[in-house]
């Protein structure tokens, strides 16, 4: 399993016709869960997860917390930790 996650923060200018915004941060980073590995989530800065015989290292690892997955995120003049859950929703009309 692979997700897109897009980050943007910016500001407004209130100024004038406040159209432009300053961007603060930009930067897309990639979740990916392995089949073989259905309790370790990984964090990538880029896309070289794709390429034929990429390594995984333990820095890439998500920090397992008690309902989720953390991760950092950071650049010029931003950081932060943020988290995600992944829940399992049953298809409905199965038996029980």
């Amino acid at each position: 399993m692979v997700m897109r996650l897009d980050f943007y923060l910016g500001e407004r200018d209130i100024y004038g016709v406040g159209f432009s915004d300053n961007v603060i941060f930009r930067k897309q980073y990639y979740v990916r869960g392995l089949l073989e590995a259905p309790n370790t989530i990984y964090i990538h800065a880029d896309e070289q997860f794709a390429q034929p015989g990429f390594q995984t290292s333990s820095s890439d690892e998500m920090t397992k917390v008690h309902d989720g997955w953390e991760f950092e995120v950071r650049g010029t003049g931003f950081e932060a930790t943020l988290k995600v859950e992944f829940d399992e929703i049953p298809r409905e009309g199965l038996p029980s």
